[in-house]
This record gives C-alpha cells, sequence and structure tokens, in this order.
C-alpha cells in the first residue's frame, strides 16, 4: 500500500501522491416532509416541512467585473466571497434582496459565496471569475 497523505484514511479516503480526485456534487432540489416526535409522552409531535433550495442566484457567471447577488424576494443580510484557498475576500452587511459586488481586482478563478438572509438561513452559491 502506498503512504497517504493524512489520516483521512480512517472515513475511506486515500489520497496518494499524484493522484486525482473528482466529485460531483449535487444539490437535492425534492421537498421533503417529516415527522419528528417531540418524545415528551404528550402525544404531541413536531409536524416539519422544508423546501431543499439553498441556492443564491449569481449573476452574471463569468464575470469579471461585477456580480449580482439574489435571493427571490427574501432579505439578504450579509454576503461573504470566499476564494478557493478559503481567504475571506468580501464581507458585505446587505439588508436588501439583492446586491452588487465589485470583482474587478480578484484573480481569475472560481470562488464561494455565503449569504445569510434575515431569518438566518445560510444560502450558498459560486461563481467564476475571468
Amino acid at each position: 500500500m502506498l503512504p497517504t497523505t493524512n489520516s483521512l484514511t480512517d472515513i475511506g479516503f486515500e489520497a496518494v501522491y499524484g493522484s486525482q480526485f473528482e466529485a460531483d456534487v449535487k444539490p437535492c432540489g425534492t421537498p421533503f416532509s417529516y415527522r419528528l416526535s417531540s418524545g415528551n409522552g404528550s402525544g404531541d409531535d413536531l409536524d416539519i416541512k422544508s423546501q431543499l433550495s439553498g441556492r443564491i442566484n449569481v449573476y452574471p457567471n463569468p464575470t469579471n467585473k461585477f456580480i449580482t447577488i439574489s435571493y427571490g424576494d427574501a432579505l439578504l443580510k450579509t454576503v461573504s466571497i470566499y476564494s478557493m484557498d478559503g481567504k475571506l475576500m468580501l464581507v458585505q452587511q446587505v439588508n436588501s434582496n439583492a446586491n452588487e459586488a465589485d470583482v474587478s481586482g480578484y484573480a481569475k478563478g472560481v470562488y464561494l459565496i455565503s449569504a445569510e438572509t434575515a431569518d438566518g438561513k445560510i444560502l450558498k452559491s459560486k461563481f467564476v471569475k475571468n
């Protein structure tokens, strides 16, 4: 067996020098509902329904100057942009349902966006700077 780069083998992942890894992660867009028992024996159950969208709109994508970030009619509280190496590039207090960010000074590449709505929901997306 070839040596691994770290202890990720404990979770079934082995990275060998010179190897490549590709993941195709797709969001689950299907609505779901489930019942959660309160567990107090009262017979009261909590009925929980959720729509899994969790993606903000980012356009134009790719871009070389500005991006607009929105999430329907929901009020965005903050928007953060991260480089792929985890560096925080921008944090903006928004308090509107759409926000424009100047990314003209960023290096070419893929960036991650995290936005928090006024009700505390965290939304994520990515964009390409060309």
